[in-house]
């Protein structure tokens, strides 16, 4: 009976599986992750604060100190939270964000189930992609806190369905486009799945003439263009100038200009910059273990540089002392940001490009091979077997992911849809550069996007092999007999 249930209701049983899943996680399990029980986390109020101020107060605004907090958070996840604000009040929030969210991330397990269906002809393989997908634990954490993970997610799955169903069609091609343009008021790098509507329609076989191509991908834009000008209009008329992705800065306390500067000399002598971070704020003093020929020459300034950005730096004040609601603090950025972007540019100056890049080779490694989490007030950082255990599964899917386009490619699984798989493996490498080269920063959050693209295709080995297995043992077993 059980057997037949999962044969004629698929759908139905995975949403049930993901569903049970994330609500047993938000409402039980996650206080063994986090020690307790977690709703709001660190960004949070970046997200919230925006719309509550919106709501009751009539401005869009993060921090309203600081002006630059009205365009850093894009409105989509804001505007979220905003409408479940209105529904239940402030009260029940909490609750109702993880229940919602647990539902909508269920539902991006059907998704990923008609995806790999339309793409494989398997069922057997969009199941176990859908499973996977349904009881991966880097994503089913993200269930019941206010993020855009969820969110961003399920819109992105809602894409490239869309796209691999329709993307010959005029009306669903400006559709597509508007969903690129959503996903960039979610999160600004979402942008990156432009690459998918465009690849597929550019290559597109069952699109011959070129005029077709043309007019499709203009649609493309024009869908992009018409959900993201109402923000650039509006941050036009709040500021006088063209603001789409963020302002001159992210209007964080935390994370202001003298810390954006700070950030690009530190990357260049390690991945993780987060120790460096609070020994200036903490202590002013900077201490490096690479590039250590540079660092002598310029010992006197990184010393006196770092002793300002501790005594004046608002931002490394404002992790050492949080002025809360307060007015933040004053200081000496201008002299802090000239102070670190002059030792970025002597920097790459001075050393040579190829030694210049050592931390993005770090970047790339930890992307295959990262074993550990960034917060270690996290209670699970400290339960080193399970710790091991679910990073060493994110890596075996991985691998599999990529060997089940590799599978695809030299055609042991015959598809349709070559040029809609590479459309998500260019996206995916895509994601990868972007982190590992230009951010140089490396967290499970940042990748689950590409990790995902990638890991809902090692359904194809691994029922490739089962098939084979079975194929062996059944002559072995005529040949016994």
């Amino acid at each position: 009976m059980i057997i037949n249930i999962f044969r004629n209701h698929p759908l139905m049983v995975l949403f049930l599986i993901a569903l049970v899943l994330r609500l047993l996680f938000s409402f039980y399990f996650q206080q063994f992750y986090f020690g307790e029980f977690v709703f709001k986390y660190k960004d949070t109020p970046g997200y919230l604060n925006p719309i509550l101020n919106l709501i009751n107060h009539g401005t869009y605004i993060g921090d309203i100190y600081l002006e630059d907090s009205k365009y850093f958070r894009v409105p989509v996840y804001p505007s979220f939270l905003g409408a479940l604000y209105l529904l239940v009040g402030f009260e029940y929030l909490d609750y109702i964000v993880a229940i919602v969210q647990s539902i909508i991330d269920s539902l991006t397990v059907i998704l990923v189930y008609k995806i790999i269906l339309k793409v494989t002809s398997i069922k057997r393989m969009a199941f176990l992609s859908a499973f996977i997908y349904a009881t991966y634990p880097f994503v089913i954490l993200w269930s019941p806190i206010m993020y855009t993970e969820v969110i961003q997610i399920f819109l992105i799955f809602v894409l490239l369905y869309l796209v691999l169903m329709n993307h010959h069609e005029k009306k669903y091609t400006f559709i597509a486009g508007a969903l690129v343009g959503i996903l960039i008021l979610t999160k600004q790098y979402l942008g990156l799945f432009l690459l998918v509507p465009l690849w597929v329609v550019f290559f597109s076989h069952t699109i011959p003439k070129i005029t077709k191509k043309i007019l499709l991908i203009s649609l493309v834009f024009i869908g992009m263009g018409t959900v993201v000008t109402p923000w650039a209009v509006r941050n036009y008329i709040e500021s006088g100038k063209v603001i789409i992705l963020k302002a001159e800065s992210t209007g964080l306390r935390a994370r202001g200009l003298d810390y954006e500067a700070f950030e690009k000399f530190a990357n260049l002598f390690n991945e993780n910059i987060t120790p460096m971070m609070n020994e200036i704020a903490y202590k002013g003093t900077l201490t490096f273990n690479q590039h250590m020929k540079f660092v002598d020459n310029h010992k006197i300034v990184i010393d006196t540089l770092a002793k300002r950005a501790y005594t004046c730096g608002t931002s490394f004040m404002e992790i050492r002392i949080p002025s809360g609601k307060d007015i933040p603090h004053e200081g000496c950025d201008d002299e802090i940001v000239r102070g670190f972007e002059n030792l970025t540019q002597q920097f790459w100056n001075e050393v040579s490009f190829f030694t210049a890049m050592e931390t993005r080779k770090d970047a790339v490694k930890k992307i295959f091979m990262k074993s550990d989490i960034v917060s270690q007030k996290i209670v699970f950082s400290k339960t080193k077997f399970f710790k091991t255990l679910l990073f060493k599964y994110r890596v075996i899917l991985i691998f599999l992911g990529f060997l089940g386009y590799l599978f695809i490619y030299l055609q042991y699984v015959k598809i349709k849809e070559k040029t809609f798989v590479a459309s998500l493996m260019l996206t995916a490498v895509s994601f990868y550069v972007y982190f590992s080269l230009v951010i140089v920063h490396v967290e499970m959050r940042y990748i689950l996007v590409p990790d995902i693209l990638i890991s809902i295709f090692a359904s194809i080995p691994m029922v490739f092999l089962i098939d084979n297995l079975k194929k062996i043992f059944k002559k072995e077993y005529i040949y016994e007999r």
